[in-house]
């Protein structure tokens, strides 16, 4: 295959990739569900707060109607800072939200190619491209599953995966740590399960060879070390401050509920039901048939065992793995392990399965492709039109089901905050507050004047005139340890009402102004500076690695 017959071809499967998303990109249009809203209404937030000069947003000043809540301290930024920048252009966040889909699946696709080439022939790598493109996963994850920044971190698990099967790369420890960090601000639970079903991988590799053991681990422990450590301005604050908001949220039966959300669903059917039918059964039949293709190939293949045969025999046991932790196979580890239920959903497993199924399957190939040709053109035909076939079910199924996206959520609707995100110290009683009136009500009740002076995500300012001493006062934000508060520029600390978890303050005689502004807590501090860090000790190694592969090219000339 010639250069530019080969760049036509690439170039027009990440085009592919591009258009599976364009049914949602006319209108825009989306299916009406809860989980697109929220990241509607986060995305808008994390915009308005940049186009402030926030370069972190920490806070989602307008969630629970305006009280606020830390969000952004817990969500993973990267999906959030990209519809930011691409809305910086087009001035739609509805439209940059699905624009960022459609470019994930095309980045997707092309990073499927370059990693596959390696093991593999280009046509080969070409068929994996185009199978992560065709993905109907991919397209169910983003429209009815609305896991917005999980099909957006999936380049990212692509390219963990790919540096994971090159166990001799030179630049692999970088790497490995670029693309985990890539994938824990894209979506920390993705790479949760990346690193546990790529852990079976490494330790097989190192009974393997067991002479490189020890490398192999050192490798790989640096490598997912320094990859955290970039990450951790996100990532230390979100994991050591859990106990500052309600996770209890994140579990509520039926509609969160890790019961019925595993992968083949049969025994907990009757009992639970199923939340996607698709994605529980058709989607992940098609990642089970991937597997056995799989299988058939690397058994053919067995007299010729090469490194494409290992690496796709790796990536095979990362695929069974995954679908094997997503299905009721492991109701038992589930029910016991509070850390995998973090996870909410089984079957989120099926997206390290899918990703890992295809280049399990194209460099199984690559040591038969000649030999049984046909049997390999036949069986991949076959899955392709497979996967052609259910995108094509699903995205009918779409244009019947979409609504313009302003209909579904505008810029103007209040927004009300997840359970999971509201402050430990918020008690029930917020929303009575609010019902009655909030701030406006309890000023004209306490009979002060009151004025919001300043109304930015991370800095507000609010004056009171009061004719006599005014005895706690609301102020209308939720109390959080990375507010400061000042009352006529001195630093105060406002009792907190336990009630509703809002700031109470007293309002002396006469013109009041009180100021909160976002100061940050200190795990956040920390995390910068780990990130600082971990920038320079990754420059270090690159310029380490780069500085003896010179050397050892001059010793080669000489």
């Amino acid at each position: 295959m010639t250069k530019p017959r080969l760049l036509i071809l690439l170039l027009a499967i990440v085009c592919l990739g591009a258009l599976t998303q364009s049914v949602a990109l006319y209108g825009p249009q989306v299916i009406d569900g809860p989980d697109i809203k929220i990241h509607y209404r986060w995305a808008l937030q994390f915009a308005s707060a940049l186009s402030e000069g926030v370069w972190y947003p920490r806070w989602a000043s307008y969630s629970y109607f305006g009280l606020g809540d830390p969000t952004f301290l817990y969500i993973h930024p990267l999906f959030y800072y990209a519809v930011a920048a691409v809305n910086i252009v087009i001035n739609d966040v509805w439209l940059a939200i699905l624009t960022i889909g459609a470019m994930s699946s095309a980045v997707a696709a092309a990073a499927t190619y370059w990693i596959a080439q390696r093991n593999t022939s280009k046509g080969m790598a070409l068929v994996a491209a185009c199978a992560m493109a065709l993905s109907p996963y991919a397209f169910h994850l983003a429209h009815y599953q609305q896991f917005l920044p999980m099909h957006f971190a999936m380049p990212a698990l692509v390219l963990f995966l790919g540096v994971i099967s090159s166990n001799r790369m030179r630049y692999r420890v970088p790497l490995i740590a670029v693309s985990l960090a890539l994938l824990v601000m894209s979506h920390v639970l993705v790479a949760f399960m990346a690193l546990v079903c790529t852990a079976a991988v490494i330790l097989w590799r190192a009974l393997r060879e067991r002479n490189l053991a020890i490398n192999q681990f050192l490798q790989h422990a640096t490598g997912v070390l320094l990859g955290l450590a970039l990450s951790a301005m996100y990532l230390f604050p979100a994991l050591t401050t859990q106990h500052l908001v309600s996770p209890a949220g994140w579990y509520v039966p039926i509609h969160l509920d890790w019961h019925n959300a595993f992968l083949l669903q049969y025994f907990t059917l009757p009992d639970f039901g199923f939340r996607w039918f698709h994605l529980q059964w058709s989607i992940p039949l098609l990642t089970v048939f991937v597997c056995g293709l799989s299988g058939i190939f690397l058994w053919v293949g067995r007299s010729n065992i090469t490194d494409s045969w290992h690496k796709a025999a790796e990536m095979l046991v990362v695929a069974i793995f995954a679908l094997l932790l997503g299905s009721e196979f492991s109701y038992s580890v589930w029910d016991h392990v509070e850390t995998l239920r973090r996870l909410q959903f089984p079957l989120r497993f099926l997206q390290v399965a899918c990703v890992a199924s295809i280049f399990a399957l194209v460099w199984s190939a690559a040591g038969i492709e000649k030999a049984r040709a046909k049997m390999v053109s036949v069986s991949i035909t076959l899955f392709l039109v497979g996967s052609l076939a259910m995108l094509f079910a699903l995205e009918r199924q779409f244009s019947i089901e979409a609504k313009p996206a302003l209909t579904v959520a505008a810029p103007g609707n209040a927004q009300r905050g997840q359970p999971e995100m509201k402050p430990a110290s918020a008690g029930g009683a917020w929303r009575a507050y609010l019902d009655q009136g909030g701030w406006e009500t309890e000023c004209i009740t306490k009979s002060v004047i009151c004025s919001r002076t300043v109304e930015r995500t991370h800095h507000k300012i609010w004056t009171v005139e009061a004719q006599e001493n005014v005895h706690d006062i609301h102020l209308p934000i939720f109390w959080f340890p990375g507010w400061a508060f000042l009352v006529n520029d001195r630093l105060v600390t406002p009792v907190v009402d336990s009630a509703n978890g809002l700031p109470l303050l007293k309002i002396a005689p006469g013109r009041t102004t009180i100021e909160a502004r976002w100061t940050g807590i200190p795990q956040e501090r920390v995390g910068e500076a780990v990130s600082l860090a971990a920038v320079l000790a990754l420059a270090g190694l690159l310029f380490t690695i780069r500085c003896r592969a010179k050397n050892d090219g001059d010793r080669n000339v000489a």
